[in-house]
């Protein structure tokens, strides 16, 4: 789906648009990721700042600690001491209390239960030093020092830790050296410590519990219970966090003292660093706005310079897409050598390219219009060509069929002749049979002789119809053999007309393949055609040859059938003396009843090759009416070309009418 930057805004509109947005754009992303990269190195830096100051804190700590746990050393490794010289051991603690301000007490506490104290303070009546938290931490961890928890000490209401180390009596007993450490050294070291403007120190202890802070009332609360920030400060122990206290983003440096376990953490607001980040993106800010200011001012310029010449330009390809290549670019664009003036040099090469191959279409469509044209016009006299081509051959169809029938009757009439014959056959033979019998039998022989006469009288007349019907089938069978040249005259005219045909439809190219191929399927047919004429009029050769035999034949058996009835009647005429002539009259019996016997064969022969002629007209009549289906889908296929090149006529036209709206 299209914008509508890309649809609606003109040119100049775009590309005032897309300087500005390459002016500006590239310089919101370079501020952009200058101020994220200022944020994260501030972020790093004040990350970095809070995490040296813990560590400085936990150094201090761990200074303060390791002088304190030191003299208390050197408690339990006096020899004074170690001896139980009481006053002298007196004067140790005096001395170690004296030299540090932040050491409130500093005792002795024995297995014998004796504690010895300075400065003196009275203790409850029985105090018992070993079962105190101090003296056992102490003696489980012996020679080395041990710190106890801060504890606020009742007296004083200040906090307080004891440092305290086991040692050895010279009578081979255990003490402890203690020291009661108050912490307002540190927590003062801790409390005055600025992380930024507003950022602070604070100190906990391992679990979380808060030693020394700003607030009083945060002393001795345990952040990590209260706190989600507390509880991962006391879990990691050392590094940094990011964390929201008091209404306040904020980011800490924290640090553990490996001699105490202590955690101290060094905090700054976001707001301390923030400042000087806000100042940075007004001036950002400022510095965006002028340059847009600048973009607008010099995209305006550089669009005016570009695009009232694209403008133009566009205005000459408008006329151009309507028709018009009669005008020409401005010489003032062509004069001009950056890419506006190669563009101009374009157009003025693509429309003096274009307007000889319009000029040239013009002249092929003319032409391709008035080739439509004769190919319509020859295609129509192919369809009436070939629709006389399908009456004609429809017309050899009745009459081969026709012929086929008339055939029938020849068969019909020689069967007719066949029952003739045979009785004549029979009555010869009963004649030769009773010969002998002649002179008994005279009379019957006289009547049986008139109806040997009439039936001879019959013979004859039927071989006059059977010569008349033969003349009449070569006859036929000449008029097939005549309508046979005239179809072979046809196929071989079709076979030109689809030779024609295929030659236009090379000349048409692609727009005539179709029609090459139709025309070699009539070319095809009509070879068919001929080479089935061609069978035809060997076959009726063959039958006019045997036609004529059958004929001769009849005629010969015609002129026996007069002889013997002129015979028969010289037989009746001499009757009277029949008896007279009874031996000489046997052998000629003889002859005719052979005579017979010959007529007879010779009938069977004619009826053999009348039945074949009949069957050799069926086929012609079946395969003229092959042919007459063939010449109809010729004439559809030509029908069909004829619409075809009407169709491509058309097309020409209307091409014709198109490039007629061009001006050249």
């Amino acid at each position: 789906m299209k914008t509508k930057f890309s649809t609606n805004m003109m040119l100049k509109q775009k590309l005032i648009v897309i300087f500005i947005l390459l002016s500006i754009l590239p310089a919101i992303l370079t501020a952009g990721l200058s101020l994220y990269q200022s944020k994260s190195l501030v972020e790093y830096q004040v990350s970095s700042l809070a995490r040296q100051i813990a560590k400085e804190k936990v150094a201090y700590i761990d200074s303060f600690i390791e002088k304190v746990s030191a003299e208390v050393d050197s408690i339990g490794k006096n020899p004074d001491v170690i001896s139980r010289d009481t006053a002298k051991t007196m004067e140790v603690l005096r001395n170690v209390k004296e030299s540090d301000s932040n050491t409130l007490f500093v005792y002795i506490g024995n297995a014998d239960k004796e504690i010895f104290i300075y400065p003196k303070t009275e203790l409850p009546q029985g105090y018992d030093p070993t079962t105190r938290p101090w003296y056992k931490k102490a003696e489980e961890s012996f020679g080395n020092i041990v710190i106890t928890e801060p504890y606020q000490d009742a007296g004083t209401g200040k906090m307080v830790i004891t440092v305290a180390k086991a040692f050895k009596l010279a009578d081979g007993k255990t003490a402890v050296a203690a020291a009661d450490i108050s912490l307002d050294q540190i927590q003062s070291n801790i409390t005055r410590t600025k992380v930024g403007e507003k950022g602070y120190a604070a100190l906990l202890t391992e679990n979380g519990t808060t030693i020394a802070h700003p607030k009083k009332e945060m002393i001795l609360t345990n952040i990590a219970e209260k706190y989600d920030f507390g509880k991962t400060i006391v879990n990691n122990k050392s590094g940094n966090l990011k964390y929201r206290f008091g209404g306040e983003d904020k980011i800490a440096g924290f640090e553990q003292s490996k001699l105490t376990g202590w955690i101290a953490i060094a905090t700054m607001p976001q707001s301390d660093y923030t400042t000087e980040l806000n100042k940075s993106i007004i001036y950002t800010l400022v510095i965006l706005a002028i340059i847009s200011v600048l973009a607008v001012i010099i995209g305006l310029f550089l669009a005016r310079n570009i695009a009232n010449p694209i403008l133009l330009g566009v205005s000459y390809l408008e006329t151009v897409a309507n028709g018009d290549f009669t005008g020409n670019v401005a010489e003032q664009f062509l004069r001009r050598h950056d890419e506006i003036g190669r563009l101009a040099e374009a157009i003025n090469k693509l429309q003096a390219n274009i307007r000889p191959l319009l000029s040239e279409l013009k002249t092929s469509v003319e032409t391709l219009t008035k080739n439509s044209e004769a190919l319509s016009a020859v295609s129509q006299e192919i369809a009436a060509s070939s629709n006389d081509v399908a009456k004609a051959i429809q017309e050899v169809a009745s009459g081969a069929s026709n012929q086929a029938q008339d055939l029938q009757e020849i068969v019909s009439l020689i069967g007719n002749i066949t029952t003739s014959l045979e009785k004549v056959y029979n009555e010869l033979g009963r004649v030769k049979e009773n010969s002998e019998e002649t002179s008994r039998l005279a009379n019957t022989g006289k009547k049986e002789l008139d109806d040997l006469i009439s039936s001879i009288s019959g013979v004859r007349e039927a071989f006059e119809v059977v010569v008349e019907k033969l003349g009449t089938l070569k006859g036929s069978v000449g008029q097939v053999g005549e309508i046979l040249e005239i179809i072979k005259g046809i196929a071989e005219q079709t076979n030109l007309l689809a030779l024609n045909a295929a030659i236009e439809a090379a000349r048409a190219g692609d727009a005539g393949r179709g029609f090459a191929v139709v025309a070699d399927e009539i070319r095809k047919l009509a070879e068919q055609t001929r080479v089935s004429s061609d069978k035809i009029s060997a076959l009726l050769s063959d039958i006019t040859s045997e036609t004529d035999e059958v004929v001769r034949t009849s005629e010969e058996v015609s002129a026996q059938v007069n002889t013997q009835l002129e015979n028969v009647e010289n037989t009746i005429k001499a009757f009277d003396n029949i008896l007279e002539s009874v031996a000489a009259i046997a052998p000629m019996i003889k002859a005719t009843y052979t005579e017979v016997d010959n007529t007879v064969k010779a009938k069977d022969i004619v009826l053999e090759r009348v039945e074949n002629i009949s069957a050799v007209s069926e086929e012609t009549s079946a395969s003229a009416e092959e042919i007459s289906a063939s010449a109809e889908e010729l004439a559809a296929s030509t029908q069909e070309i004829a619409a075809n090149a009407q169709q491509v006529l058309e097309v020409a036209k209307r091409i014709e009418k198109q490039v007629e709206q061009f001006k050249v």
